[in-house]
């Protein structure tokens, strides 16, 4: 598609936030998951159960909805709709 150019017009800020997410989405899973946050929310896990676990859902939460915003974004900009 040669699509690169769209990157430069904020009419398509949804493939900018697309983009971001499969950056976070990357660096969690293969970066910081296997570094870092393993070890670090295992031993959240057994100091506040409760409290590590409210976190990792509401980090997901957040991360659902930004997707959902670049889903219903992507959908409409496909369609001819524009911001």
């Amino acid at each position: 598609m040669n699509a690169w150019d769209r990157y430069q017009h904020m009419q398509f800020w949804w493939m900018h936030l697309m983009t971001f997410i499969w950056v976070v989405f990357t660096v969690v899973l293969f970066v910081l998951e296997p570094l870092v946050l393993h070890r670090w929310f295992r031993d959240q896990a057994i100091k506040n159960s409760e409290n590590a676990f409210a976190w990792l859902h509401g980090f997901h939460k957040a991360l659902l909805g930004l997707s959902m915003l670049a889903i219903f974004g992507a959908v409409a900009g496909a369609h001819g709709f524009q911001f």
